[in-house]
């Protein structure tokens, strides 16, 4: 979580608009737009308990979270070069910072034209897990939306495996 904090104060913090106010780990969230340095970010991404949307809702600050970050890098000449740092210092891999340097230079213009799909489902717990179950026509719907946005070829359909009850 180092490199999180790091990559979002890398790009100088990060603005964000938070649906209802809160407080987690002795730091208060007020509704409406809120900067957040690196540290305070996380603890909004991370946040799920006192959250009406449980899960759900988490998952929703840290899309916010990710996509502030993607902007403020791509809009700031000056940023991206400490966040690709603070992504390197903190992530494994074997590109180079000038490979990564070169994805960002041809991809940062992507974050203007993103689509973002939902999965439906009904919530149950199930041996003290929760799950969502997606119905197969849902599923289906979705993954023609992805075959069609990467340009893939549909395959055939599958049988989803059930849950054991």
């Amino acid at each position: 979580m180092n490199g999180f904090r790091d990559i979002v104060d890398a790009v100088g913090g990060i603005t964000v608009d938070n649906p209802f106010a809160f407080t987690y780990d002795k730091t208060a969230f007020p509704k409406g737009h809120i900067m957040l340095n690196g540290e305070k970010a996380l603890k909004y991404a991370r946040m799920r308990h006192d959250d009406p949307r449980g899960g759900f809702g988490r998952e929703d600050r840290q899309k916010q979270v990710v996509e502030a970050v993607i902007q403020k890098g791509a809009t700031s000449v000056l940023a991206y070069d400490d966040m690709l740092r603070a992504i390197a210092r903190h992530v494994k891999t074997n590109l180079t910072l000038e490979q990564m340097k070169a994805i960002y230079t041809n991809y940062k213009r992507a974050h203007t034209n993103v689509e973002k799909l939902h999965l439906a489902g009904t919530s149950t717990k199930i041996n003290g897990v929760f799950y969502v179950i997606i119905r197969e026509k849902e599923r289906q719907s979705v993954s023609k939306q992805l075959n069609a946005h990467l340009q893939i070829a549909p395959s055939l359909p599958r049988k989803t495996k059930a849950l054991p009850q």
